[in-house]
């Protein structure tokens, strides 16, 4: 009784440590007087996380050390969840790149840390993430998802952030954020074939909040344009970014996705309603009534 007394009031004290250090860095971050500050204080985060990471899979570490080592990186990610919107830029972005190769591990627990940590960096307006960074990881959770690999947990946090994420992206820099489009679409395409309730309805909005906010008139303008020439001009063009976003979204109506066209007439609807009078070229392309 005491033990479990004495867990749970080191946890409450840790969250509780983990608070106050967000708020410093706030306040460093929101006072001309303390902004020097913020950068010796982040590097300082950064540095631990680093240790802790060494501490769990170091090759030089002693192999009974690696499971406080781990549980040292999971406390971390706790702080960093925490901390991340209010660092400096630099010590953010190399802790940030430490996420990748800790998603590739796989391990459910480590994960969801990290998507939480993310989620909580790319609600927050004034957190300075480079989008380089940040797409890199949301490429790999992208391409690590998998209805048949993935727990529903772990679908639904990855769909809900690729929405957020990249909506993120796009609001930094728009030409990063659409080059990468067609692979995030792709991949919450194949969640909505996971029977899992949860993990399809987060796919559903990431995928219609995506096509409101980050299809935009010049995508749209750049498919319409190759079209007509494709039709016009003997050399062919490879597809644009929109023409294979299309592709993959009229791929929701083939057979195999029989069983969730109720959710994927919704995401046809809201890419019809983005394309507007747009629409009819798409139509046409995929009908093969342009001559070639």
């Amino acid at each position: 009784m005491n033990f479990l007394l004495m867990g749970w009031l080191m946890e409450q004290v840790r969250k509780m440590l983990h608070t106050c250090l967000r708020d410093v860095l706030q306040n460093f971050q929101s006072s001309p007087v303390l902004a020097p500050l913020s950068a010796p204080a982040s590097e300082t985060i950064t540095n631990l996380f680093e240790r802790y990471l060494l501490r769990a899979g170091g090759a030089t570490v002693n192999a009974s050390e690696r499971p406080k080592g781990a549980q040292e990186v999971l406390h971390m990610l706790d702080v960093l969840k925490l901390c991340l919107p209010f660092m400096s830029s630099k010590y953010l972005n190399n802790s940030l790149k430490y996420f990748k190769s800790l998603l590739d591990l796989q391990q459910p627990l480590v994960n969801r840390h990290i998507t939480d940590g993310l989620n909580a960096l790319c609600i927050h307006p004034t957190a300075e993430v480079s989008p380089e960074v940040l797409l890199d990881i949301l490429g790999s959770l992208a391409t690590s998802v998998s209805a048949k690999e993935s727990s529903v947990d772990t679908m639904t946090v990855a769909a809900h952030l690729l929405g957020v994420g990249m909506r993120r992206v796009y609001s930094i820099d728009r030409q990063l954020c659409v080059v990468k489009l067609p692979v995030v679409v792709n991949s919450l395409r194949d969640v909505l074939v996971s029977e899992h309730e949860e993990a399809i309805r987060a796919a559903l909005e990431a995928l219609k909040s995506l096509i409101h906010e980050c299809i935009d008139e010049n995508l749209i303008k750049q498919g319409v344009d190759n079209v007509i020439s494709s039709n016009t001009d003997t050399s062919k063009s490879g597809p644009t970014i929109i023409e294979i976003i299309c592709a993959i979204i009229e791929s929701l109506l083939t057979y195999h996705y029989s069983t969730v066209w109720d959710i994927s007439f919704q995401v046809v609807i809201a890419m019809f309603d983005k394309l507007g009078d747009c629409t009819v070229y798409y139509v046409l392309l995929e009908r093969n009534i342009w001559s070639s």
